[in-house]
């Protein structure tokens, strides 16, 4: 069966925020498309970012692709535009199956099958490589979809169904490599992160899952309150492929939190550093998992960047958003990162739960005392699956509908305010003097 799998246009999500050209391959596509081909599939791969189409060339060669069913995925903020897409395929062919997945549709399976059912067929929510390969294979051998865990689907009665959750695979190893071969990986070059290697950068994830009970994160939505791991020889073999197949040397770990397992990163690092060719890493980390002795291995494996969600300059703040960390956790994390020789980058958010000016101002104070190489100031976005969606909801604080995701933005945009004395305009004005501080003082 011929599948379709095209990624969504995200340039109106920064529409206020002039932001650095980093094009990212989509690797949850990737992951869909390698089981896809793994079960015996044909798939094709259209990516309109970073081959630069609009949407009338992105919609003529889905078609000329003549795909069964065609598929793509979102996050909250670019729903509308995945949901475009599929519209306009099933106007163009209405015999064209349409199916979409990602971390939005985790939230809000039924809400979002329910209000597009007239060009919409399918949803998968949850963890989707084996739902999607599934419902390709009831839609080419006639099997039941009522039968699919993680399926949403319109029966014949025009009503949206929701089956059950799936069960999350235990062993991430059983899951195909993203099939990135299906995509142009030479142009998804991040001068950003590696602006010293003109490679390729290679995103791939060592475990799904995260420790972490922040209330503004979606996570435990589609990976659930466990994190699992790839085996390290199965991420060492990937590794190899990428650096085989395409010739690259830098590599962003997009876990959750990469510093989770300490035996596992370790164990990792080690094989990273018994390579015959070196790589450089990016990754992510918290700082309650950190220590001087990761911190030495990461570096001899070739990480030279790790960014950390800081969040918030005040303890009360830190303990009211769930992030179980402290300002003094954090000094020391980025201490101890800066001895160890890698570079720290940290991500703030104004606007939390109980904000206020003097909070904010303690965030600000404290993303300038760190001294990192970079820094990043978002406004609280409450998404669809978060602790803090509900509190906002409660609280009366959305300034749009819950619903209207178009106007999900995080830069120069106030979704809501869950703050105790900061205004709209005040928290926009904080995000943009914070970022032209940091541009001065750069």
């Amino acid at each position: 069966m011929n599948v379709t799998l095209v990624n969504s246009f995200d340039s109106n999500v920064y529409q206020n925020f002039k932001r650095l050209d980093i094009k990212d391959l989509p690797l949850g596509l990737a992951y869909i498309a390698g089981q896809l081909e793994k079960d015996g599939h044909n798939v094709t791969v259209i990516d309109p970012i970073v081959d630069g189409l609009d949407s009338n060339e992105t919609m003529d060669r889905i078609i000329e692709s003549n795909p069964l069913l065609v598929g793509t995925s979102a996050t909250t903020p670019i729903i509308g535009n995945a949901l475009e897409i599929l519209k306009e395929v099933k106007h163009r062919d209405s015999n064209i199956y349409t199916v979409i997945g990602g971390p939005h549709i985790s939230a809000t399976p039924l809400e979002t099958l329910e209000n597009n059912k007239d060009f919409l067929d399918f949803v998968v929510f949850g963890e989707g490589e084996h739902t999607i390969s599934e419902l390709v294979m009831s839609l080419d051998k006639g099997y039941p979809l009522k039968s699919i865990s993680g399926l949403g689907f319109v029966d014949n009665r025009g009503l949206a169904k929701i089956n059950e959750k799936r069960q999350l695979e235990r062993d991430l190893n059983s899951f195909a490599f993203p099939a990135r071969h299906l995509f142009p990986v030479d142009k998804y070059i991040n001068k950003v992160r590696f602006e010293k290697d003109d490679t390729p950068h290679i995103s791939l994830t060592s475990s799904r899952g995260c420790v972490g009970k922040c209330t503004f994160c979606g996570s435990q939505t589609t990976w659930g309150k466990r994190v699992r791991f790839r085996s390290v020889q199965n991420i060492i073999d990937e590794i190899k492929q990428c650096h085989n197949d395409f010739g690259s040397n830098n590599f962003i770990f997009a876990d959750d939190t990469f510093t989770t397992n300490r035996k596992h990163v370790i164990d990792m690092c080690k094989e990273i550093i018994d390579l015959p060719y070196s790589i450089n890493i990016f990754c992510s980390s918290r700082v309650d998992t950190i220590d001087e002795e990761k911190l030495d291995w990461l570096k001899k494996a070739g990480c030279y960047c790790i960014t950390y969600g800081i969040e918030s300059g005040d303890n009360e703040i830190l303990k009211a958003i769930g992030k179980n960390t402290t300002v003094d956790m954090i000094e020391n994390a980025i201490n101890i990162t800066k001895q160890a020789g890698i570079e720290t980058h940290g991500s703030f958010i104004i606007g939390n739960l109980g904000d206020t000016k003097e909070t904010i101002e303690k965030t600000i104070q404290l993303a300038f005392s760190l001294d990192l190489n970079e820094a990043q100031f978002t406004i609280l976005v409450p998404l669809p699956g978060t602790v803090c969606y509900e509190q906002a909801i409660k609280l009366k604080a959305f300034r749009c509908n819950p619903t209207d995701y178009k106007s999900f933005f995080f830069y120069y945009s106030v979704v809501a305010n869950l703050t105790k004395d900061v205004s709209d305009e005040e928290l926009i004005d904080i995000q943009r003097g914070a970022y032209k501080r940091w541009n001065e003082n750069g």
